[in-house]
């Protein structure tokens, strides 16, 4: 079995059967091997861009900042895979999730 590219959907237990005959001397037997293949993603990418780009250091007040979080997922899972997206300032409680638009 060849698996390319292997998936998480191929995760499971594979076994070989070989069934073994000889019929001159009336031999027969069957063997078994397994293996399990578990799977995990890879580890999305996580990016936080600013609009305008390149800002750092200390801001003027007065003046907007955008902040983006992307986050990008390997093409070759094909696992449904859930993404939420949740901000906050200073460890506190969120201010939005992914499904918002947040103003401050």
């Amino acid at each position: 079995v060849y698996f390319t590219p292997l998936r998480t959907s191929d995760s499971g237990r594979y076994r070989c059967s070989v069934d073994i005959s000889q019929t001159d001397i009336n031999y027969q037997d069957v063997f078994y091997e397994s293996f399990t293949i578990s799977t995990t993603i890879p580890t999305p990418e996580v990016v936080v861009t600013t609009d305008p780009p390149n800002v750092a250091g200390t801001l003027v007040e007065g003046t907007y900042i955008d902040l983006v979080c992307t986050v990008t997922i390997n093409d070759d899972v094909n696992t449904e895979v859930d993404v939420n997206i949740v901000w906050s300032r200073n460890g506190g409680s969120p201010l939005m999730n992914s499904s918002d638009d947040y103003s401050m």
